[in-house]
């Protein structure tokens, strides 16, 4: 199979593993409270999904190399189905505790299954697209976090179709059809494969922590992080809020939520098909997405009642600025290890940096939701949307000196060339 349908092909899998995440934000809050779960409890099971991506990124970023990609691939996306192929069976149970054991298994394994597929595929994008490495990394993350953001309004319309089970059914299905194709088109590199046996002790020496010892690395994931816990913060509370503020019904909430989705695209559209400079978009997009989070309810402090429209112009502005962060700082993290170490552990960089980066992903997404529906409980959603801007005040501002950094590494190689050419 050639390389570009299968990059469009992988493509659509990372799509349908990022729309799983929130794919039962509309309408699973509004049937949990059917079982009497609380916002807390709430909060766990949506985080269940990140939890098992944290491990699985971790695990696969250390063991992946480019004779096992196949493996990780196909194996992640019949992993993924399996989770969300658990949700169904709720509608065959009446006790709580048996709820609560399918939800928490079936978000666990979506997320490992989903991380076990998208870790390679992040990590292969460098090593088969060696000259437009920028620009499909540019594609996945716009795929990655359109799916992340989307889900929500697809969760809504499939479940008008065809009610509560239906969009499982119909996402995990598609995972199984990818896997399968995966399985019996793709090829592995067994070349490359013994390329890395000869090469695994040096490849060992490098490992997380070496990489996190760079402060503009650290920081740039923190980034990451603080971006997905800004927006998974929302999932299990703006259709309880939706409702509870504007009588807005748990099915509808889906539709308003896919503004910042729509916003996204645009956003993710533009950095795309501009030169920018990397570092100062991010810290213009996480600046912007901290001010929105004070304006999503808006805060009591402002003295204006919440209104609708202020809200959803706020989620607007909130998913044009996001996609900044999203789809550059990843791109960033790689030239930054490609500068600090050797061409030899560029490939190996990359695999840890892809682990590494979904796994952070994951954490944000546990905490999101786990902490929104803990903080809830005690505050308002106005409030806890203004908690969550001062944490994003201060990612913004440990940015900051990844900018001037930046500058002082490019007069660095510009002397050293000069000084190889004397």
């Amino acid at each position: 199979m050639k390389a570009e349908l299968e990059f469009a092909l992988l493509n659509a899998g990372n799509l349908f593993c990022c729309l799983g995440f929130s794919l039962i934000a509309p309408f699973y809050p509004a049937y949990a409270k059917e079982f009497n779960v609380s916002n807390t409890i709430l909060g766990l099971i949506f985080g269940m999904n990140p939890i098992g991506g944290m491990l699985a990124s971790l695990i696969v970023g250390k063991l992946l190399n480019n004779g096992n990609q196949k493996t990780f691939l196909y194996l992640g996306l019949i992993i993924q189905a399996i989770g969300q192929f658990q949700f169904p069976l709720l509608s065959l149970v009446h006790q709580q505790e048996y709820f609560l054991t399918l939800s928490f298994l079936g978000r666990f394994l979506s997320g490992f299954g989903g991380c076990t597929f998208l870790t390679p595929f992040y990590a292969s994008i460098p090593q088969k697209f060696p000259e437009t490495t920028a620009q499909k990394m540019a594609i996945i993350e716009f795929f990655s976090s359109f799916g992340y953001l989307a889900g929500a309004v697809a969760g809504s319309i499939l479940y008008e179709i065809g009610g509560f089970y239906f969009p499982f059914l119909i996402f995990g299905s598609a995972s199984v059809l990818i896997a399968l194709i995966i399985k019996f088109s793709f090829q592995e590199n067994n070349q490359i494969l013994t390329q890395k046996q000869q090469q695994n002790e040096k490849d060992n020496q490098i490992g997380y922590i070496t990489i996190l010892k760079d402060f503009s690395v650290l920081t740039s994931f923190n980034v990451i992080f603080s971006m997905c816990l800004a927006y998974s913060y929302f999932q299990p509370i703006f259709a309880i809020f939706f409702q509870d503020q504007f009588d807005v019904p748990p099915v509808d909430s889906g539709y308003y939520m896919s503004l910042a989705p729509f916003s996204y695209c645009l956003g993710a559209f533009l950095i795309s098909r501009i030169k920018v400079h990397k570092q100062i978009t991010i810290l213009i997009g996480i600046g912007v997405v901290a001010i929105s989070e004070f304006m999503m309810g808006p805060d009591p402090l402002f003295g204006i009642r919440p209104q609708l429209h202020l809200t959803m112009i706020a989620y607007l502005i909130f998913g044009f600025f996001i996609a900044l962060p999203y789809v550059l700082t990843l791109p960033s993290i790689i030239e930054t290890l490609e500068f600090r170490f050797e061409k030899k552990d560029h490939e190996k960089c990359i695999c840890l940096a892809s682990g590494l980066f979904n796994s952070i992903l994951s954490i944000g997404e546990f905490l999101g939701p786990f902490l929104s529906g803990l903080i809830t409980e005690y505050l308002e959603f106005p409030r806890s949307c203004s908690i969550l801007g001062i944490y994003l005040i201060l990612s913004t501002v440990l940015y900051i000196p990844n900018v001037f950094q930046n500058k002082y590494k490019i007069q660095r190689v510009k002397v050293q060339t000069f000084d190889e050419q004397l």
